[in-house]
């Protein structure tokens, strides 16, 4: 019984702890998230065939599509920096994506790891610097 309560007793420690210092990293963003996805997937369809993806359109969209919502809902339990400068915690959160993504590309693209990194590196680089101009541009 005792193994029960642990992950009781982690989750309401997570809860008082958001209460003052952690801040989901994706909360912010949840509106945007179909604009992100649809931007990554403009922006795999134009390098699709520079990176030498060889994959079908729609199983490479679908992925996209999986390893942004995966890493979207990462982000809402995930505690970013909330205390930290925002240039910490909008680094963290394209690192934590790009990881997370690029395990998704790896089994649902059939690519090497270092390749799947880089897919995730560039596709979150673009949307992280769309979002990044609508921050800059006070439209966040």
């Amino acid at each position: 019984m005792k193994k029960h309560l642990l992950p009781i007793i982690l989750l309401l420690l997570i809860h008082v702890a958001r209460a003052d210092v952690i801040f989901p990293l994706t909360f912010v963003f949840i509106p945007y998230i179909p604009i992100i996805i649809l931007l990554e997937v403009l922006v795999f369809l134009a390098l699709r065939g520079k990176l030498g993806l060889k994959i079908k359109v729609g199983r490479g969209i679908l992925a996209v599509v999986i390893a942004n919502i995966v890493s979207s809902a990462a982000g809402l339990v995930v505690p970013g920096p909330y205390k930290s400068a925002i240039e910490i915690w909008f680094l963290s959160a394209y690192a934590l994506s790009t990881l997370i993504e690029g395990v998704i590309y790896r089994v649902g693209m059939e690519r090497s790891a270092v390749k799947s990194v880089l897919l995730s590196a560039i596709l979150n680089a673009v949307s992280y610097a769309a979002v990044l101009v609508a921050i800059i541009t006070n439209m966040l």
